[in-house]
């Protein structure tokens, strides 16, 4: 389980992915008045200040693919938490700074 946070860094809900073969293979909080999945930029809050200073983000679909990039030293990265980039993250991320969107969605 991984928390939700939002662009402050306060929690907002969690997603779970599971290990291996299990079902159901993620299991989310309910979108509600906290949690706009849509309006959401997972590590928002972690990489708000990389992408002022390099004025560019990495778009990915995921946590887990955020999480991965992240270890390997890109911190300009944050997930679409979905298949679909919004108006309302791509505006978030024109408002930080952001003049070059790199997306990195996987294939299915």
């Amino acid at each position: 389980m991984l928390p939700l946070c939002d662009a402050r860094g306060r929690c907002c809900g969690f997603a779970g992915r599971a290990i291996g073969d299990q079902e159901p293979r993620y299991r989310n909080t309910r979108a509600d008045v906290l949690l706009r999945r849509s309006d959401l930029l997972f590590g928002l809050h972690h990489a708000a200040s990389a992408i002022r200073r390099q004025e560019a983000v990495l778009l990915v679909e995921g946590p887990v693919d955020l999480i991965q990039l992240h270890q390997s030293g890109i911190e300009n990265v944050v997930a679409a938490l979905g298949t679909a980039l919004t108006q309302v993250q791509r505006l978030r991320l024109e408002r930080l700074g952001a003049r070059r969107l790199i997306l990195a969605f996987d294939g299915d």
